[in-house]
């Protein structure tokens, strides 16, 4: 989904949970240009409310005031995306011109993988959707944070109205991954961390179908580096580096020569990930077992009309 690349997906997330976000999130690409499979793993869930009752301290349910949504036809080309795109606007807008319903869940519920969300019709993995989605005048947020926040819960109520979304969430123990420092140390110097009101920087993932990849990102955290990699290699991945500071990441490596490899989570992509991670950062990937909540959808109809 959406070039919501692996960044933009991070770009959907907060800054401390960054993707995560998008591809998450996009996807470092564009959610539109990436396979069923690979885009499925850039929504996944790692934390979970229970829907559909979405509550606040005040007890009041958030809502758009306004919901325009439209079916996109099949035959319909991909729109174009940027590296950076992100559907979440200022004022409390979500805007995207071909977004499918799995998205939309992720986002609401904060979902990086789409692996992680059972029980959707093929219709609803299939269909995707134009949607404008505009707050009220009297909406405020204190933050880009908050602005994140408030949006979420109001496509949480989005979906229950229009789409009559019912959707149950569990915790199970998930084969995972774990990112450290290796045994020979880190081999990347930290940078300058970023002045104020400046944020860390994104984790982009890119990945060729020939398995070809690469990893970038400027005064990027660890934390955001294993968001990206929960993008990209299909897998949660958890931070226990230790590592607080900046760093500029910019890894690349080259493919098997054959147009069968599926990208992103791909034997031929995880592997020369995996090498330039110990290689150029020094940083080694450890299989564990992680507590990933999984999301069961009950009930989901197509939306109501406009």
């Amino acid at each position: 989904m959406l070039l919501f690349r692996a960044a933009s997906t991070a770009k959907v997330v907060t800054s401390q949970q960054q993707h995560i976000s998008n591809q998450l999130i996009n996807n470092g690409q564009g959610l539109s240009k990436m396979s069923s499979n690979s885009w499925k793993r850039l929504v996944a869930a790692i934390l979970g409310l229970v829907v559909p009752a979405v509550a606040q301290s005040d007890n009041a349910v958030k809502r758009f005031d306004t919901v325009a949504i439209r079916v996109v036809p099949p035959d319909a080309p991909n729109p174009p995306r940027s590296v950076d795109f992100s559907p979440i606007y200022p004022g409390g807008r979500f805007m995207d011109s071909h977004i499918p319903l799995l998205f939309m869940i992720g986002f609401a519920y904060d979902v990086h993988t789409g692996e992680d969300v059972l029980g959707l019709p093929k219709w609803a993995e299939n269909t995707a959707y134009s949607i404008s989605a505009k707050a009220g005048d009297d909406y405020s947020a204190a933050s880009p944070e908050d602005n994140v926040a408030q949006l979420r819960l109001m496509m949480r109520t989005m979906l229950s109205d229009r789409f009559h979304l019912q959707i149950e969430s569990e915790t199970r123990d998930h084969k995972g991954l774990m990112l450290e420092v290796g045994a020979a140390g880190l081999k990347i110097g930290e940078v300058s961390a970023p002045i104020p009101p400046a944020k860390a920087g994104y984790v982009f993932s890119n990945a060729s179908k020939n398995g070809a990849g690469s990893i970038t990102g400027s005064t990027a955290t660890m934390a955001g580096l294993a968001v990206s990699l929960t993008n990209s290699l299909g897998q949660p991945v958890v931070d226990r580096t230790g590592l607080k500071g900046y760093y500029d990441l910019n890894l690349r490596w080259p493919g098997d020569d054959q147009e069968n490899a599926a990208g992103f989570g791909s034997p031929v992509f995880v592997a020369g990930a995996l090498q330039m991670l110990r290689d150029k950062l020094g940083l080694r990937i450890t299989p564990t077992t992680l507590p990933v909540k999984t999301w069961k959808v009950t009930h989901v109809e197509p939306p109501t009309e406009n």
